[in-house]
């Protein structure tokens, strides 16, 4: 049986852990320097649940970050994004 000793234990390493949550508005990667915030009336999430990402320069929104690449390569020029 396990005694006082290893029960204190148990309990101050449980109260210690951190526990972290992510912040979805910050986005780090650098192709997010060539998108914004959706505008007041326009939605956030797809219907499937996705979070939109919006282009910067237009009308544009996509749910993946390689499809705003292909995007901002193709209709903006725009090719120094790793």
């Amino acid at each position: 049986m396990a005694s006082e000793a290893d029960f204190s234990l148990i309990i101050s390493t449980v109260g210690s852990i951190d526990t972290k949550t992510t912040d979805r508005s910050k986005k780090t990667a650098p192709i997010y320097k060539h998108t914004r915030e959706p505008y007041a009336r326009e939605i956030i999430y797809n219907i499937k649940g996705s979070l939109l990402i919006y282009c910067l320069q237009c009308l544009y929104t996509r749910t993946l970050t390689t499809n705003m690449r292909y995007h901002l390569k193709s209709s903006h020029r725009i090719i120094n994004i790793p």
